[in-house]
């Protein structure tokens, strides 16, 4: 795990100069080690946190002994060991251990298709040296990340937008499609535009290729998920499958030369990585890290199970309110980009004290919800699919079984249901109410955006497309960005079994009905893990996240919340006058309305000032460019 940044045809005198100006940028994720290559018109960069092959063989930019090829690389290959033995037997003479080096001969082995080979997550830049061109690489699910922005007549890339915004002369104005799209739909990542006009990611499962002399962007899709047609097994085999499967990627992923450890916060998904963890580790105790608050959430209260279960070596992290807004803008500072919830900053100390305790690579459950249908939504569109092909029996029965799963009554399943099924057109009608709702803080300018809302409802052409909206666009994009940014502020990797691109193409080969088997979330996964995660946390159905009562932060620091919204009154695309009145209404009422507003009002306005217009500058920047 490292970062990444390079400059391709850039008209400027010293391109080494501007290279390092983007590394100090993004040195938080590689403490370890630092390295550029310069040719002509082409400059790599590259920072290190060693985690394979510690040693100095493992320096980046990494030259191919077969080509001279070049490659920067951020991220993990997990099946490298394979992959190096199959390359070795096939005459590549190998000088490291590394996984970087496997991609390199992996290139010069199989060209482009060398991506169907990798299990892991990766961004990375091949510079091939025979075709002049460099080849940007993002991994299927968008794991890692890789931005990209024009300057002059050039080309820049990096892993963090800071870099390009900061180590750069590029222009700081904020997009106000992806502004509105957050203030409305709470969406970050869901396409290949950023919260800043002119910036770029390259998109997740997309590569492109840029010619170095005359350089141009044209992402290429090599992977998406989709559903395959019903496998043909038994229940039993299929449970049986994903378990062996999930046990895999969590082997794999503990493959590491630094010690490893989990996150844990009592939930199903974190508790099934955990166990599975134990039952593969070759250590004999491995370290869990957990943010516990008071009172204890019903999620949160199982986390001791889990740890005497395990035997894990515990470390524990109560957010308070007053190191919240201590921490705040070194928060949004390291995020690049706005953020929907203070579950954020829960994480984020959990990252801080893994590194405290020298624990660089940490194993997360980030994905299960996605992947085996944690949230309720997905309920409501389930059952919505039933209706639309008119298997009124079969929705009846699966609406009562929902009922008491859920405790949601009969009337508000029967209403959700139906919205799944409704006319694209009348969805999209209805939608305005909350856009316009939800708008109130915003400026007319930004108001007037036009942004997509047909991917809210994907659901009414059938759950499948409906689950393959949250993968692509919706939940997994913007908790994959959060998840990094967290973790790389303190150089700490983080790994997501769940997302291994071989057990995501199993689930989608199972029939859509058993997702979701009687009315439960996560049917599939508590089918399986029936026999290693202890029942207390199998049974519970709650959906909890890392525990942070944003609601009671922002009213006990209500001065500092409101001498920070002041600020909005400079912030171009807010309206200064709703944004008071909703935090007048929020201080009155405390209503989870009220909430949403303040808090997206309060994290657009600091974010604008600490990237756009630089009147807040967080201590976590580096000092020279403050």
């Amino acid at each position: 795990m490292c970062g990444i940044a390079g400059l391709l045809n850039y008209k400027s005198q010293d391109a080494v100069l501007s290279l390092n100006k983007m590394l100090d940028l993004i040195q938080h994720r590689g403490p370890n080690d630092r390295g550029t290559w310069v040719k002509e018109n082409c400059a790599l960069g590259h920072v290190r946190l060693s985690i394979i092959d510690l040693t100095a063989a493992g320096h980046q930019p990494m030259e191919c002994t077969e080509t001279g090829n070049i490659l920067v690389f951020n991220g993990e290959i997990y099946n490298y060991l394979e992959l190096r033995e199959d390359l070795r037997s096939r005459g590549y003479q190998f000088k490291s251990k590394t996984d970087t080096e496997v991609i390199l001969a992996a290139y010069w082995q199989w060209g482009r298709k060398c991506l169907e080979r990798f299990v892991g997550m990766f961004a990375f830049a091949l510079y091939d040296l025979s075709q002049n061109y460099v080849w940007l690489v993002r991994d299927r699910f968008g794991i890692k990340p890789l931005y990209y922005t024009k300057v002059r007549e050039g080309f820049a890339f990096a892993s963090e937008i800071k870099a390009l915004l900061f180590g750069l002369d590029v222009k700081r104005k904020a997009n106000l499609r992806a502004v509105k799209d957050f203030v409305v739909n709470r969406k970050i990542d869901a396409n290949h535009e950023t919260f800043f006009e002119e910036i770029y990611q390259i998109k997740a499962g997309h590569e492109a290729w840029i010619s170095v002399d005359n350089p141009r962007v044209n992402q290429e899709c090599y992977y998406s998920p989709e559903f395959s047609q019903g496998n043909d097994l038994s229940k039993d085999e299929i449970t049986t499958k994903i378990k062996d499967m999930l046990t895999d990627s969590v082997r794999l992923r503990l493959r590491s030369d630094v010690p490893v450890g989990t996150m844990l916060s009592g939930g199903l998904d974190s508790s099934t990585i955990t166990c599975l963890a134990n039952e593969v580790s070759e250590n004999e105790q491995f370290h869990s890290f957990s943010s516990v608050t008071r009172p204890q959430t019903p999620e949160s209260s199982l986390i001791e199970t889990i740890e005497k279960c395990c035997q894990t070596v515990p470390h524990h992290n109560s957010p308070h309110a007053a190191d919240f807004f201590e921490n705040l803008l070194s928060l949004i500072w390291h995020q690049d980009e706005p953020f929907a919830d203070g579950s954020m900053y829960a994480h984020f100390n959990l990252m801080a004290l893994a590194r405290k305790e020298n624990v660089p690579v940490i194993l997360t459950g980030q994905g299960g919800d996605e992947i085996f249908c944690g949230y309720l939504f997905y309920l409501y569109s389930w059952l919505g699919d039933y209706l639309k092909r008119a298997r009124f029996i079969k929705w009846w029965k699966n609406l009562r079984h929902v009922s008491t799963s859920c405790e949601k009554g009969l009337v508000f399943l029967v209403f959700s249901s139906f919205r799944h099924i409704l006319p694209l057109k009348f969805k999209n009608f209805l939608s305005r109410f909350r856009c316009n709702e939800r708008t109130a803080i915003l400026s007319q300018d930004a108001k007037s955006q036009a942004i997509d809302h047909t991917t809210a409802y994907k659901g009414c052409k059938g759950f499948k497309l409906f689950y393959l909206n949250q993968l692509r666009h919706w939940t997994l994009p913007g908790f994959l960005h959060y998840e990094d940014r967290n973790s790389m502020a303190f150089g700490v990797e983080a790994r997501v079994p769940f997302l291994d691109h071989r057990l995501v193409e199993f689930v989608m080969s199972i029939d859509w009905e058993m997702f979701l088997s009687e009315g439960v979330t996560k049917h599939l996964l508590r089918s399986s893990m029936q026999n290693s995660v202890p029942d207390a946390v199998l049974i519970q159905k709650g959906k909890f996240a890392f525990p942070a009562p944003l609601e009671r932060w922002l009213f006990e620091g209500k001065g500092k919340v409101q001498k920070w919204l002041e600020l909005s009154s400079e912030v171009p695309f807010l309206n200064h006058k709703m944004v008071r009145r909703s935090f007048e209404k929020f201080n009155s009422t405390k209503s989870k309305r009220m909430l949403t507003a303040v808090w997206r009002a309060l994290v657009l306005t600091l974010w604008y000032h600490i990237f756009i217009s630089g009147k807040l500058k967080p201590n976590c920047i580096p000092s020279s460019y403050r």
